[in-house]
Parts: structure tokens; sequence; C-alpha cells
């Protein structure tokens, strides 16, 4: 079980870290909303909308997926997802015992896996920090 938490916080980081999209959208999204994503022919970025987020009046929460981070999302979800076991939800990321995150705490996963890392163990990187150092 431990590898599969570990590949699903490494691509909730890579996500976050590479579209700077918020944890609730992150949360929110479901394999509907990444079967349905719109591709971009000139740009080749695959753009996935999450209705459901903190913003949500302001509409969907764009999801930029460039080729590779298009591939790893769909190999977690083909190879790792179901290893969570049987579950009815429809979220792309779920617990170890396979139900979806509770409000507040998928933004848990990207500090403690850049803890487990080893990488600069001195600093804690939050998404929260990540946003206000690159705004």
């Amino acid at each position: 079980m431990l590898e599969i938490c570990l590949a699903r916080d490494y691509i909730i980081s890579f996500l976050t870290i590479k579209t700077g999209n918020s944890p609730g959208a992150l949360a929110n999204a479901t394999i509907n909303d990444f079967n349905i994503v719109s591709s971009d022919t000139n740009t080749r970025y695959r753009v996935m909308l999450i209705p459901d987020h903190k913003c949500g009046v302001a509409g969907p929460a764009p999801v930029t997926l460039d080729a590779e981070l298009y591939k790893q999302l769909d190999s977690y979800l083909r190879y790792i997802h179901p290893q969570f076991g049987p579950s009815r939800e429809n979220k792309i990321f779920l617990t170890n015992d396979g139900k979806a995150f509770e409000n507040g705490t998928l933004s848990k996963r990207l500090p403690e896996f850049w803890a487990r890392s080893g990488v600069r163990p001195d600093l804690r990187v939050t998404t929260t920090n990540l946003k206000v150092d690159c705004d």
C-alpha cells in the first residue's frame, strides 16, 4: 500500500507544481473529468475542467496537462488507481482506504511527499508557498 500511496502523492505533487492548481480542485477531480479533457492541436496541451472547486462561481478550474503530465495521469488511472480497491468514488485521488479525500486534507500530500523525498528537509513546501513564490 505504501508504494501506491507514494505514487499517488508523486502525481499530486507533480500536478500541483506544474499547474499551480489548488488542492481543492485536484481533490474534486473525477475520472469523468479526465476522460473528457479537451485538446488544443496547436499547443498539444490538454485541459481538464474541474467544475467542483472553491471558486466554482467563476466556472470550472482548468488543469492544463502537457504530454508528459497527461501520460503520467493516464498511467496512474490505469494501473495504480484500481489498486486502492473497489470504490464507489469517482474521484481521481483516493485515500489508502479507497475513499475520497475530505475537504482540506489533499493539501497535506505535497508537504509530506516533499519531506519523504529528502530534498531540502529544512524547507516545508506547501501549495500555498508555491503559489506565493510564483506570483
